[in-house]
């Protein structure tokens, strides 16, 4: 069973286009935490008196529960409703964001960050099965391209609006902020949102699925590039905001600026890589060309001195940081098929969680050391040089597996045209 939604909920298109948004928007709840998280650490430090170990380390156990609960979570969202485990994900998500701001001791907002991290882990597979329920089956990329998206609409207005409010209501005032917000897209979702693709029925076919996710060398390529996409944004994104205010001394209203551009162009970006990809029907070479791209950008900030230059290398970053999560993300359904959907994009997702977990520490751990952020930029350029190799490979494959393809449709046609003659 494929995810494609039926033909006449295609045909119609304001209720497919107030889903899509919707279930978007409920994927930035999502974001809002490790994006306030960043953008306050300043502040949060401060407060708490942490060191840069310690402040990764919130990051990374929230990303370790993510990345955990990403196969149980995956499997599930392959059998179950898909708008049940939505919700059930978004009210704790919800829950726990107003709790992060109730808590003081560094301990317990630990504790808060991984029971966090298990709801956001379950939301994932869930929303994208959602999301490409309201999309034909020839733009799935594009479809995982938006989901991904959301979580940068609600990053634009953070980074826009959350400096100046945080000087009246402080950081744990915006986290209060981030949970009735959330709850109130709960409700929409719960009464308006759409049911998404029935549950699948579990039988040996489900079985063989599994033997053959697990036994494609292809998902384990996108499974690495995956854990470098994360560990590259997660690196830049979490700690930008710190490399401005601590290495260059940057006020944080001209950080928050500087943060919204590329919130913003990430979000306009990021549906562009999908619709290339399912135009082109390459998403592999997508993949190769962002990351090139972006290694060379990322190269370049350690060097930055000025906030227009940090600006510019930001801007550019941004509109390759998350274009190929679609395509990325679409390459094991090429290979592997849509009934692997939920599995493969949990087990892809894990993996990427595992490359953010072990950027936010390793970043944190040796900006004490050195007391910069070179040291974690530049081995974050080298993570992309990696992923090039990577997607280099997958680039062959796929020629291969569109070769093998055509040569079967050669075979059927002649085996057509054969049946025609001998009928003739």
């Amino acid at each position: 069973m494929t995810d494609a939604p039926p033909a006449e909920a295609m045909g119609r298109l304001p209720s497919r286009v107030f889903n899509v948004v919707l279930i978007a928007l409920n994927q930035s709840t999502q974001a809002l935490i490790l994006s306030g998280l960043a953008l306050f650490l300043p502040l949060i430090r401060q407060d708490l008196g942490l060191s840069f170990a310690e402040s990764g380390l919130l990051a990374a156990v929230n990303i370790a529960a993510y990345a955990i609960v990403q196969l149980p979570a995956g499997v599930l969202a392959d059998r179950m409703t898909p708008k049940r485990q939505f919700l059930i994900a978004l009210i704790g998500v919800s829950v726990f964001t107003a709790t992060f701001a109730l808590v003081t001791e560094f301990w317990l907002l630990v504790v808060n960050l991984v029971v966090l991290g298990v709801f956001r882990s379950l939301m994932f597979p869930a929303g994208v099965r959602l999301m490409t329920s309201q999309f034909p089956t020839n733009r799935r990329a594009t479809a995982m391209g938006i989901y991904l998206a959301g979580g940068f609409s609600s990053n634009i207005v953070l980074a826009a609006l959350g400096p100046i409010l945080v000087g009246s209501i402080g950081w744990r005032g915006m986290f209060i902020v981030f949970a009735g917000y959330g709850l109130c897209l709960i409700a929409l979702q719960w009464f308006a949102g759409a049911p998404g693709p029935e549950r699948p029925v579990v039988t040996a076919s489900r079985r063989a699925d599994l033997r053959l996710v697990f036994g494609s060398g292809v998902l384990w390529l996108c499974c690495w590039i995956q854990f470098c996409r994360f560990a590259i944004a997660n690196g830049v994104s979490y700690w930008l905001p710190s490399f401005m205010v601590e290495d260059r001394g940057i006020d944080l209203a001209l950080v928050g600026v500087v943060v919204a551009v590329g919130a913003l162009v990430t979000a306009l970006a990021n549906g562009f890589g999908g619709l290339v990809s399912d135009v082109l029907r390459r998403p592999a070479h997508v993949v190769l060309v962002a990351v090139l791209v972006l290694g060379a950008t990322i190269a370049l900030l350690p060097s930055a001195q000025s906030v227009w230059l940090i600006l510019a290398l930001v801007v550019l970053q941004s509109a390759f940081v998350q274009v190929y999560f679609g395509p990325l993300m679409e390459i094991p359904v090429l290979f592997l098929g849509p009934g692997t959907t939920g599995l493969s994009s949990a087990i892809a997702n894990g993996f990427a969680n595992l490359g953010g977990l072990a950027s936010a520490l390793t970043m944190g751990w040796l900006r004490d050391q050195a007391g910069a952020f070179s040291t974690g930029f530049y081995l974050l350029a080298g993570l992309c040089v990696l992923s090039a190799a990577a997607a280099a490979a997958i680039v062959r494959l796929d020629r291969r597996r569109v070769a093998g393809l055509a040569a079967a449709q050669r075979l059927v046609h002649a085996g057509d045209m054969s049946g025609k003659w001998r009928a003739g």
